[in-house]
Formats: structure tokens, C-alpha cells, sequence
């Protein structure tokens, strides 16, 4: 018991701080940290006296004041993090797990502020299923996460802060109880919603999602029985495959280019690259490829490969902040044995002998040129298929196929984690974590946040993309 309300303490003295510590006097502290140390600021906005910023900082302000409880405080923040289109940027909340494997730690998360104030509506699960069933919003539905851990109902629930509810329906954690609002959803316009998640902790989470051809594309959740859900299952889960499509195509499937599956990919490369050389028509698949390292694609880079192009350069936005945090990681580095050691001391030294508030070029600043041998046996063309989900290293292959004659690249645009980098974080008067980037590509910061655009757009109805791609590749 009396573990149980020491746990119940520290969860009432976080949220007594949460509660005393002014949301404006946070907002205050990240809009001044930003614009003297954001490279994606200083890049687009440039100013605090850009009138657009202006109007936007001044009016959420207001909607900051609006919320006397608090309770919206990361949303708030976050929407302004947003404002910046820097994918890499982010704010996060301070809400501790809540260690399930304790009896105690439940009972004092259940007396909690924190699960006491989650709304909860009730329901009717036979209720919900025939409004459902009869249902003409194509918002409204079952939704449940990729990993089965939460199943909800998003049903049409109008309040001043939402137009959807998102209710519980089953949960694996003892967290969550059926009833409670786990998402709220608000329609910002006719293709894109704000959606407000409560964590498992339930802490508040904030994003903006598009609504595409019917459906929310939130990727942690799967709506069951989506129209054009079939679309997405043909994208198979299996990290590298390889196919031979008919006569003259081979496909080549890709879904991480993470560094440190490098030698499994690389082995797999080995065998599979002297067959693609022997068709003429090559598609590569990396929909749902998060990305990783550039070192994990260079193998394929002598088939694509035409002629010479310019690398892009990278610029780094000068400040004491940002020296600072750049030291502080060189400093963190060395507890590590295994970490490389001062990786940022050769640009925090040229920073130093540099104006302040201002950008400069990482490394020396000379232009280069990228070359590649060539190896592409009997290929003439190559498709690259992609989707929103392809990011970071998967858009940096992408802009190194953009400079080849022999490629085509279709499907929508990509993610948009391609202009920034060099991920900095500071801790907020309020106890959030604010990470910001303080380095920006000359040429790739203008596909941030918009992403790459394909040469070849997928038409919305269709439902077999690999299945397009070769129809096209052969035209």
C-alpha cells in the first residue's frame, strides 16, 4: 500500500507540474529556440517578422490561452512544429510508462489524473456495429493497430474540439478500458484531419493526416474491410524478394535499407543482380522502405547509373546553441566504447571561427561529382515504384535514380525526409523534449515534408501497382 501511493505521488506531483507550468511560457521557449537555431526556419521563414508567421504564431497563441485546463498543450506545440515542414523536427510530451507488470504501479496509474480525466463514452457494441453498417463516412469505422493492441470504433461524435471519436472496443493493455476516447479527429479540410492519439500511458500525441481516396492514411492503424485495403496487401512484408514477371521483367523488392541489415542485403544483391542483368525491363519496389543507410543501395546504383551528376551539398546553420549541443554530443559519444569519437568537432570548430546566425558548409563546400561504374548487362529501363512511405535513404536513392536516362519513377510522392538533418534535442521549461535540426541540403530541402514527386502518378483506383508499373515500363 504504501508503494502504491508513493506511485500515486509522483504520478500527481507530474501532473501538478504539468498543470502549474504556463503552456504559452513553453510555447514562448520553443518559438525563440527555433527561430535562432532551426535550420528548416532559417531556411524557408528566415524571419520572425515574416507576416504569414506572424498571423500563425499570433492566432496560436490565442488557441494556447483558449485552453485553460492545459490538457492540449503537446498539440499546441506541436502544431507549431509542424508550421516549420521539417519532418526531422519534433515535440514529445513527458508522461512516464507505467511499469504493467506491477500491480501497484496500475492501481496508482488507475487514481492517476492522468486515466481519471480520459473522457469515456458509452457504448453499445451491437449499436456501434449497425450504425456502422449503415454508414455512409467513409471516416467513420473499425480501425484496430498493426500489432492488434487496440481495436476502436471512430464514429461520428461533433465537439468544439473534434468531429470524430475514436472509442475503445478491446484492448490487450489494462490501460485502456472499452469506452474511453482513444483518438479524436478533427477535419482541417477535405484531405487532411488533425488527429489527437492518447499513448498507452495516455499522454497526448498530435499529428496531421491525409485523407486519400477515402482513407485516413494513419500508418499504425489498419481500418478493417477498407475500401482499396487489398491495394496495400500486395505489398509484400519480406525484407528484399525477387521475381521474374514474364519474359522480359524481373521486380526486385526492397522494404528497409537499414545499416545494420547491410551484409544481408548485400548478400542478397550478390545473387540476385547477375539474373536481373539478363532481362531488359527491371522494376524496384521500395514501398513502405523507411530508409537507413545510403551505403545499403549503392550496390544497385551500376545498373541505374548513366552518366556523372553533381552530389548535393549540405549547409549547416551557424549558432551558439547549436555549438553547444554539438559539443554536448561529442561529449556523450565518448561514454560510449563503441561510438565514434568527436564526429562533430571538425564542423563545431569551423563554426566557431564562423558569423554567428548564418550558414555555412558542412566539410569543405566544394561541389562534387558522383560517379558510379556501369553494369547493367541487358537493362534498358528500369522502374522505380514508391510510395509516401518510402523516407530518409530510400528519398536519397530516389534522387540519385532521378539523374539516370534509363529509369522512370511512378507512384506518389514520398515521404518528404530528405531536407534536414544533424537532429539536435533540448528539454522545455515545461519537461517536453523539443528536437530540432540544425542542418539543411541546398538542393533536397525543397522535397521536405512535400516529398519527391513520381514521374508517373498511380491512378487512385487501382488496386495492383506492381501490376501498372510493368504495363507502363513497356510502353
Amino acid at each position: 500500500m504504501k508503494i502504491s501511493l508513493v506511485l500515486f505521488f509522483v504520478f500527481l506531483s507530474g501532473y501538478i507540474f504539468s498543470q502549474s507550468c504556463s503552456c504559452l511560457d513553453d510555447f514562448h521557449f520553443v518559438r525563440d529556440h527555433i527561430e535562432k537555431n532551426h535550420a528548416a526556419f532559417n531556411k524557408r521563414i528566415k524571419s520572425p517578422d515574416d507576416i504569414a508567421y506572424k498571423v500563425f504564431t499570433t492566432n496560436l497563441e490565442t488557441e494556447i490561452q483558449k485552453d485553460k485546463t492545459g490538457k492540449y498543450c503537446i498539440a499546441h506545440l506541436k502544431k507549431y512544429i509542424l508550421y516549420m515542414q521539417d519532418h526531422h523536427s519534433n515535440i514529445t510530451g513527458s508522461g512516464a510508462p507505467v511499469k504493467e507488470d506491477s500491480a501497484a504501479a496500475v492501481e496508482a496509474f488507475f487514481k492517476s489524473p492522468a486515466y481519471l480525466n480520459t473522457e469515456t463514452l458509452a457504448i453499445d457494441e451491437n449499436d456501434i456495429f449497425q450504425r456502422l453498417k449503415n454508414s455512409d463516412q467513409p471516416i467513420e469505422g473499425i480501425y484496430r493497430t498493426a500489432d492488434s493492441a487496440y481495436e476502436i470504433a471512430i464514429i461520428k461524435d461533433k465537439t468544439e474540439r473534434r468531429d470524430y471519436a475514436g472509442i475503445i472496443l478491446k484492448s490487450k493493455t489494462k490501460l485502456w478500458s472499452k469506452g474511453q476516447v482513444k483518438m479524436e479527429l478533427k477535419k482541417i479540410n477535405d484531405s487532411l484531419f488533425e488527429v489527437y492519439t492518447y499513448l498507452r500511458n495516455h499522454a497526448l500525441s498530435y499529428d496531421e493526416v491525409s485523407f486519400v481516396n477515402g482513407q485516413l492514411e494513419m500508418p499504425l492503424w489498419i481500418k478493417e474491410s477498407a475500401p482499396g485495403r487489398q491495394n496495400r496487401s500486395l505489398i509484400s512484408n519480406d525484407l528484399i524478394s525477387f521475381k521474374i514477371l514474364d519474359s522480359s521483367t524481373t521486380l526486385l523488392s526492397i522494404r528497409s535499407f537499414d545499416g545494420a541489415i547491410y551484409q544481408k542485403l548485400d548478400s542478397a544483391y550478390k545473387v540476385v543482380i547477375p539474373q536481373i542483368r539478363n532481362y531488359p525491363y527491371l522494376i524496384i519496389d521500395v514501398r513502405n522502405n523507411g530508409g537507413g543507410s545510403d551505403r545499403s543501395y549503392q550496390a544497385l546504383m551500376p545498373l541505374i547509373y548513366t552518366d556523372p551528376f553533381q552530389g548535393d551539398l549540405v549547409d549547416i546553420y551557424n549558432s551558439p546553441a547549436n555549438i553547444k549541443a554539438y559539443r554536448d554530443a561529442d561529449d556523450r559519444l565518448r561514454l560510449s566504447p563503441t561510438a565514434s569519437k568527436d564526429a562533430f568537432k571538425r564542423n563545431r570548430e569551423k563554426m566557431e571561427r564562423s558569423p554567428a546566425y548564418s550558414f555555412i558548409p558542412m566539410g569543405d563546400g566544394k561541389p562534387y561529382t558522383v560517379t558510379y561504374p556501369k553494369s547493367s548487362g541487358k537493362l534498358i529501363k528500369i522502374a522505380i515504384l514508391y510510395n509516401r512511405r518510402c523516407a530518409s535513404s530510400c528519398e536519397s536513392f530516389l534522387v540519385e535514380v532521378m539523374n539516370s536516362r534509363r529509369t522512370i519513377m511512378i507512384g506518389e510522392n514520398s515521404g518528404g525526409y530528405t531536407g534536414y538533418g544533424n537532429v539536435m534535442s533540448i528539454t522545455t521549461p515545461c519537461g517536453n523534449t523539443l528536437s530540432w535540426t540544425t542542418t539543411a541540403y541546398r538542393d533536397r530541402w525543397k522535397y521536405e515534408f512535400v516529398g519527391i514527386p513520381p514521374q508517373y502518378k498511380i491512378p487512385g483506383d487501382e488496386t495492383d501497382w506492381v501490376e501498372y508499373t510493368r504495363r507502363l515500363i513497356h510502353q
